[in-house]
């Protein structure tokens, strides 16, 4: 992802997944980082809403993490992910 990124840094879908598996690997403070990035451009980026959620969670901002759960949600591309999503919340 990071090579990718160097040639095309514009690219959001890219960066929500890059931030995705930064999560899984515990790096939460880069991954909020570009989850912010591309929100700021797509607030309408599913996947960018969700992790961002699972983010504030594992640092403990419930409040937080309730809020962005919520807006993805909203945005959910089908009833399989806002499902996953809900139990989640």
């Amino acid at each position: 992802y990071q090579r990718y990124l160097v040639l095309r840094p514009e690219d959001e879908t890219i960066k929500a997944r890059f931030a995705s598996s930064l999560v899984f690997t515990g790096e939460f403070e880069k991954a909020q980082t570009l989850l912010t990035e591309v929100l700021k451009k797509d607030g309408s980026n599913f996947h960018a809403r969700a992790y961002l959620a699972v983010v504030l969670a594992e640092k403990g901002d419930i409040k937080g993490a309730r809020s962005e759960g919520e807006k993805a949600i909203m945005i959910a591309p089908s009833v399989e992910a806002k499902e996953r999503l809900t139990q989640f919340i």
